[in-house]
């Protein structure tokens, strides 16, 4: 890192108006440039050298130590302390009462600019009951004047709030500040937003996780954790990023009842099963991130988090299946309730509601396998006729496929089902006859046609390995397969989506060992095999 002493100059000369501003907006420029500086004067071994190296550094370090509000961050204040220390060489170990008078210059330079900034700090301190009075006093100034306050002087209290935030003391200051710049009602999504008297700084500082203010945010209310989340929409958006990483960032596979498990710890989820609002708007924020990262990692995600969530569509879902899971009884059903979701609201939500009910047409994993059960057993069965149920079982995985009305969604469900009806009765190899339209588009249909296609002819081992490498292998590359024909560009998986490819048949493995009772007996391998696979594909893909 190449030290910046233009911009560390420019932040401790700022007019006094601006003092404050400067260093929050520089604090972590000021952190990484005292942190680089002390490290580079820890390799000069003495204060003389020092000084010929760097001769701007002693009118800098004064500065430094006579500011007024460098001090307020612990962190920064350690920093320059080592600067200060490692530029006079000055050892505290080996200074007395009495060996004062004999101390090098540089020592005794160092001496008072530590005297000073420790003087600066508490010039700038109150004292216990300067302090409480000064907070009664801002907390009165709240509740008296209310709504009357203008949006930039509260704004500019939460930028305070950023400097008192090492201060445990001013807790319950920041937290009625907060309270206070926050609407009472909560967002409507169909007029203008309320105007937001959080200080962008305020905002940034609060997302961190290392920040001081986001120990302050730990301790708050829920109540008050879910207005933020409602109405500031930058907050909401880090707290999903951060989620998407903390189950993104490991390659090592968590089956589907850890996973839940996990969620439903998770503070974000914990306060969204508390509001019915929140609820609904983290699950479209999480599906424009589905949309966005293109990632069947966190399109799973989004397939366990959804049911964490107790949204509205899917209980509806929940309820039709309620009766079994065969899919000729309910398909068109659940079709129907998907798609009345989608476009039932206002037109420019059409893609986030679109999106969710994507990921959730695939959280009942066993009613989507039985869809494609159906499908490959119509292939097994050379003399069974083409029905409306199986038109309209492929019609729903095909808008899974394609989720969307246009000419690709007609055109595909066209071709799969001349393909379908092409393959009856065919004793085609398995391992030839896999259509790419169904192993490249979603990766939880391709889950499940693997499984009900390879398993209903209990195949050998080997052959299952084979196919899988086959697979997998491919899909790394440009997600090709077979003729590639039925390929869409914008399906093509790279490394990553393979991943979360794999743990999507790795889940489909697990629910077939661990409800065995709801598949056919003809697919239930003995668990020896399912645990050898789960095994080769443990130590070949992950």
């Amino acid at each position: 890192m190449v030290l910046n002493w233009a911009r560390f100059r420019q932040v401790l000369e700022t007019a006094p108006e601006r003092r404050l501003d400067s260093v929050m907006d520089n604090i972590e420029f000021l952190k990484d440039f005292m942190f680089q500086l002390s490290q580079e004067l820890k390799q000069i071994p003495t204060a003389i050298e020092c000084a010929k190296r760097y001769p701007a550094i002693g009118s800098l370090l004064t500065l430094a130590s006579t500011h007024p509000y460098i001090g307020y961050s612990t962190s920064m204040a350690n920093l320059l302390l080592t600067c200060l220390m490692e530029y006079s060489k000055l050892n505290l170990e080996d200074i007395d009462s009495t060996s004062l008078p004999t101390l090098e210059k540089s020592a005794l330079w160092c001496i008072i600019r530590l005297r000073r900034l420790i003087l600066v700090s508490q010039t700038d301190e109150f004292n216990t009951n300067d302090k409480d009075s000064l907070m009664g006093q801002v907390m009165d100034l709240i509740v008296s004047k209310g709504r009357q306050i203008s949006a930039e002087t509260v704004a500019r209290f939460t930028d305070y709030c950023i400097a008192l935030a090492h201060d445990k003391d001013c807790s319950i200051v920041i937290e009625q500040i907060v309270q206070h710049a926050l609407s009472d009602e909560e967002p409507d999504s169909a007029h203008f937003h309320k105007e937001i008297r959080l200080s962008e700084r305020f905002i940034q500082h609060l997302c961190k996780e290392s920040s001081a203010l986001r120990g302050h945010y730990q301790h708050w209310p829920d109540e008050l954790k879910i207005r933020l989340l409602l109405q500031v929409d930058d907050f909401l958006d880090m707290e999903i990023l951060q989620l998407i990483e903390s189950f993104t960032q490991s390659s090592q596979y968590i089956d589907p009842n850890a996973l839940s498990e996990a969620l439903l710890k998770k503070e974000l989820v914990h306060l969204s099963s508390r509001s019915t609002c929140l609820s609904n708007k983290l699950a479209l924020k999480l599906s424009e991130y589905v949309e966005l990262f293109h990632d069947w990692r966190v399109s799973r995600l989004a397939q366990y988090l959804y049911p964490c969530l107790g949204i509205e569509l899917y209980q509806q879902l929940n309820s039709a299946f309620s009766e079994g899971i065969y899919p000729a009884k309910v398909v068109r059903h659940v079709h129907d309730l998907l798609l009345d979701h989608i476009y039932s609201g206002p037109a420019q939500g059409i893609p986030q509601r679109r999106t969710m009910a994507w990921c959730l047409s695939t959280c009942f994993i066993q009613f989507l396998w039985h869809c494609i059960h159906d499908l490959v057993h119509f292939i097994h069965d050379k003399d069974a006729p083409w029905t409306r149920e199986l038109d309209d079982t492929l019609n729903y995985i095909n808008w899974i496929i394609y989720p969307s009305i246009d000419h690709r969604q007609h055109e595909s469900q066209r071709d799969l089902q001349n393909w379908f009806q092409s393959r009856q009765g065919s004793n085609e190899s398995q391992e030839t006859w896999f259509p790419a339209i169904l192993l490249n588009s979603h990766g939880a249909v391709a889950a499940c046609f693997i499984t009900a296609a390879l398993f209903s002819d209990r195949v050998q081992m080997r052959q299952v390995k084979s196919m899988l490498s086959s697979i997998f292998t491919l899909s790394q590359h440009d997600g090709k397969h077979g003729d590639g024909s039925y390929g869409d560009n914008s399906n093509r998986v790279n490394q990553t989506t393979d991943l979360g490819s794999v743990y999507l048949f790795l889940d489909c493995l697990h629910d077939m060992q661990h409800h065995a009772e709801r598949y056919p007996a003809s697919v239930m391998l003995p668990p020896s095999f399912i645990k050898e696979l789960k095994e080769f594909v443990n130590s070949h893909f992950l």
